[in-house]
């Protein structure tokens, strides 16, 4: 049993219906009924009787809202009475895809948190597109995306853009300080991520803009398995200046930069989670942190 079961439940008592509960809570509607759902099967017992009109406790749900209104209360007022006069740092779980982590590692292991921002951030690394389902379900609170839609439930601050390259072993075609075309890449052997991540979308669209069709010989979702096929020859990818930075001092790997193609990052915040003092210093932080990294 979780806690925010116990906040979801209440919020559906007092909204009417899991789509109001979940529009208060700026989650996803579904992340609400699930977690519900999965307090039911653990007491082996129905709290909601869901219609189409919204949801109504049951007797049992009653009961049992009664008991987990008071732990709540309980738990604010312990929560209150600990270090009145020092605020303890916020938990912030915040999602990473792997190519950002470089960039971040010293600043969410080391520095904070701090006076300024006292937040105590734990970690999930994943793909933007997994990332994003997290987010929609309430188990993180905030996430650098790439390329991301707004929507209702999240605040979205951009935080850089970043060109893309084509890296690969040697090529001797290719003029030193030279800026592949779109066209150029036609006729190669290329691994990219699979559909449905931001980054592949960007370059298939920009591909279709041009009346291009890329060609793919291999999908990737593990950078150590995409570095063995670069390094062998048997492969070109389509990658960020983060990520290529990190393969090219081994290998003989060179990077080129593909015009038109680039992505943009931004930090996406579960409304809520963070006072908006607190995220524009946590945005700041990053923003400063990939300016070193990308200079």
């Amino acid at each position: 049993m979780e806690l925010r079961q116990l906040r979801y439940l209440r919020e559906v008592a007092l909204a009417g219906s899991i789509s109001r509960a979940a529009e208060s809570l700026c989650i996803a509607q579904s992340a609400v009924s699930r977690q519900i759902a999965e307090l039911e099967s653990e007491l082996n017992a129905t709290l909601l009787r869901r219609g189409r009109g919204g949801g109504v406790l049951t007797e049992t749900g009653q009961r049992f809202l009664e008991g987990a209104t008071e732990i709540l209360a309980a738990l604010d007022k312990l929560r209150a009475s600990v270090s009145p006069s020092r605020k303890e740092p916020q938990p912030l779980r915040i999602g990473v895809p792997p190519t950002v982590s470089p960039i971040l590692l010293e600043l969410l292991t080391q520095s904070l948190p701090d006076p300024e921002l006292p937040v105590r951030v734990s970690v999930v690394e994943a793909s933007s597109y997994w990332l994003r389902h997290r987010l929609d379900n309430g188990d993180i609170d905030c996430a650098i995306l790439t390329n991301p839609v707004s929507s209702r439930s999240l605040h979205l601050v951009p935080l850089w853009h970043e060109e893309l390259f084509l890296v690969g072993q040697k090529m001797p075609h290719v003029a030193a300080g030279a800026v592949l075309d779109l066209p150029d890449l036609l006729t190669l052997p290329l691994t990219l991520t699979p559909r449905g991540d931001a980054s592949r979308e960007a370059i298939e669209a920009a591909f279709a803009a041009r009346g291009l069709t890329i060609q793919v010989a291999h999908e990737h979702e593990a950078l150590t398995l995409l570095r063995e096929l670069l390094v062998k020859g048997l492969s070109y990818s389509i990658l960020s200046r983060t990520v290529a930075s990190t393969m090219l001092s081994r290998d003989g790997l060179i990077a080129v930069p593909v015009r038109g193609l680039t992505i943009a990052r931004s930090l996406a915040i579960t409304k809520g989670a963070l006072p908006k003092e607190l995220m524009d210093r946590l945005a700041e932080r990053i923003q400063s942190a990939s300016a070193k990294f990308l200079a």
